[in-house]
């Protein structure tokens, strides 16, 4: 091989080498990096709704509302900010406008515990408040809070005569009062408990008296049944029964389905259980015949016979004779 053909091939060898050396340096350098700088806007917490709320809503921290960044240039004079220090007051508010979610709550849209009538903002169109004192605490120990559903039930004594039987024997008749439970509303909402609302989404309270949303019928009920007895409240579940309530006979309770001991027919017997000497079943008499009364046969009647001459023509003639009286 020529020397010349050598030369140019070692040459060409070298530079496919730095060449080669040099793509590799480029294709590996990391790619310069682009910083895009943001700009800083001031945000502050606004009080905003979680979810929905339409008129009529008591409003809870835990359900209703929350704190959230807002843009400060964004911020009206009526928002509240959580720097305020008057967020809790809104616990218990009531919803008079509607407010979507995510909106700021103010207060031109709720009306606050004791500001003004907050019981008339809660009431369904068409409804009334009606209170009458129960017995919370024995009905559900005091688990109830305004928004629950309940029923009513009233507890009344009725006077009865009751027969008894004696422990010497026979029966007495004697004045009772009869207890009978009945519920006489149901499904009502609970609106307040005792004379303030500032319980209204703050939870349960144990209360004298408790304010139901009614219509104006069982507003009529209501009142007419605070002058027959005590009102208990039973306590509803949120959730719609899956199967039908079983069908009642008699739509009321008494003491009688409790005690057995009161009932009639059941004290007689205990009396007969106390006293065996004198459960002994009497003897049963043997009825008598009825006397039937026969009338006497009457007698037969006796005639005489008397005969009668005249002339040459004889006549016999017939005298009943006289039945003498025995004695005489």
């Amino acid at each position: 091989m020529r020397l010349v053909t050598v030369i140019i091939i070692v040459v060409a060898l070298g530079i496919s080498s730095v060449a080669g050396f040099l793509l590799l340096r480029f294709v590996q350098q990391p790619a310069p990096k682009v910083i895009v700088e943001h700009e800083v806007i001031p945000a502050q917490r606004v009080l905003v709704a979680k979810i929905h709320l339409r008129p009529g809503r008591v409003l809870n921290q835990e359900d209703h509302f929350e704190w959230r960044a807002w843009p400060e240039e964004g911020i009206a004079p009526e928002y509240v900010l959580e720097n305020s220090g008057i967020g809790a007051q809104f616990a218990g508010a009531a919803v008079i406008k509607e407010i979507v979610t995510g909106e700021p709550i103010t207060s031109a849209k709720v009306i606050r515990p004791g500001e003004q009538s907050l019981m008339s903002v809660t009431l369904t169109p068409g409804m009334r408040a009606a209170t009458a004192p129960v017995n919370v605490e024995a009905g559900v120990a005091g688990f109830i809070s305004p928004g629950d559903r309940v029923d009513l039930i009233l507890i009344s004594g009725v006077d009865s005569i009751v027969t008894e039987a004696r422990p010497r024997g026979g029966e007495e008749e004697r004045k009772s009062v009869r207890q009978y439970g009945e519920v006489i509303l149901t499904d009502l909402k609970v609106l307040a408990i005792d004379q303030s609302v500032q319980n209204l989404g703050t939870g349960t309270h144990v209360g004298g008296t408790v304010t139901f949303e009614v219509s104006p019928k069982q507003a009529e009920i209501l009142a007419v049944a605070r002058t027959i007895g005590e009102l208990y409240l039973v306590l509803r579940s949120l959730t719609p029964p899956e199967i039908e309530p079983i069908p009642r006979e008699f739509p009321f309770t008494s003491e009688l389905e409790i005690l057995t001991s009161i009932r009639a027919d059941i004290n007689a017997a205990y009396v007969a259980s106390l006293f065996p000497e004198r459960a002994k079943e009497p003897e049963t008499p043997v009825p008598t015949p009825p006397v039937v009364s026969v009338p006497p046969e009457p007698e037969e009647e006796t005639f005489e016979e008397v005969t009668i001459v005249r002339g040459g023509e004889s006549e016999t003639v017939r005298f009943p004779r006289e039945v003498e009286e025995s004695g005489n």
